[in-house]
């Protein structure tokens, strides 16, 4: 049970990693953004 609980938390967490700088390039259109969300997640 832990070990699916554990696969369940990483396979969201994915998601939000891809989701994330999908959805703010649909709505800027801007690499830039992109970017600069990369950096921000790179300091945390």
């Amino acid at each position: 049970m832990l070990l699916l609980a554990t696969w369940v938390s990483l396979v969201g967490t994915e998601f939000t990693e891809v989701a994330l700088p999908f959805q703010i390039f649909q709505q800027t259109h801007s690499a830039l953004a992109n970017g600069l969300l990369g950096l921000v997640a790179a300091a945390c």
